[in-house]
């Protein structure tokens, strides 16, 4: 057996099996928009909050499983390439296995370091996100997906990250550009938050993704959303501004060098 697999109980079907060195964020997202190719493939780590190149990796997936998000993420990965900070995206009917693919991993991640819950919203999101990948349910109702495109000034889509809120119901994801939201169960939602939420769900069938230009609390976004992202973002702002000082001043200094 090689050093990339080990045998244990995959995460998604839940057999033994030989499981893979898995990436919990998608690989490419890691040379398409985070890590910093100058500087030997090193990215800001939103979880460290330090520079690495050592990308997320965990022996959970058995390689059938690895295949499922792999069939997403090609799809998506081609999505990602044609984003523009004003045009629209359109999107197939790949992105929602993606999105709840993205969603799974990094909520087995978040509560890697402790117990699932045994019981209530966040469990019974986790279980029906894994039956939906595995094919056993046509729709992950009433869990739900969001997608939101961010391509800022401030260079906030050179990130991964993901941040849970078990009294929000929600999980929140960065790959990139691409801020993926999963409610745990919309049927405990306001039906004004729900009409809210609407707004950016993710379509099976495929639809239109358009860059956000700012977060409307209380017409596109809720308030409960908008503490999440603030948290997320601050954090992230922070870490992304500082690499990207450090591009500028060693990008000031190689002219200097190169002359001598």
């Amino acid at each position: 057996m090689s050093q990339q697999e080990q045998i244990g109980l995959c995460r998604l079907c839940m057999q033994k099996r030989e499981l893979r060195n898995s990436h919990i964020f998608p690989k490419f997202i890691y040379k398409d928009f985070v890590s910093d190719l100058n500087a030997g493939g090193q990215f800001v780590s939103l979880e460290e909050g330090r520079k690495t190149n050592k990308q997320i990796k965990r022996f959970w997936y058995c390689e059938e499983c690895e295949q499922r998000f792999g069939n997403a993420e090609n799809s998506a990965k081609k999505m990602l390439a044609a984003v523009t900070r004003s045009e629209p995206v359109w999107y197939g009917n790949r992105l929602l296995p993606f999105c709840v693919s993205v969603t799974l991993r990094c909520l087995e991640y978040e509560f890697r370091k402790k117990s699932f819950p045994k019981r209530g919203p966040l469990c019974d999101a986790r279980r029906t996100w894994r039956e939906y990948l595995l094919g056993r349910r046509s729709s992950p109702a009433p869990r739900s997906q969001h997608a939101f495109l961010i391509v800022d000034d401030k260079e906030m889509y050179k990130g991964a990250g993901t941040v849970t809120s078990q009294d929000e119901g929600l999980i929140l994801c960065q790959v990139g550009p691409l801020y993926i939201a999963g409610i745990f169960d919309k049927r405990l939602l306001t039906s004004n938050d729900i009409r809210i939420w609407d707004q950016s769900r993710v379509d099976p069938n495929g639809g239109t993704l358009r860059p956000v230009r700012e977060w409307r609390v209380g017409t596109e976004v809720t308030s409960d959303f908008a503490r999440l992202l603030a948290i997320h973002e601050r954090e992230a702002c922070m870490r992304v501004l500082d690499q990207t000082r450090a591009n500028t001043r060693r990008k000031a200094r190689s002219p200097n060098r190169s002359s001598m």
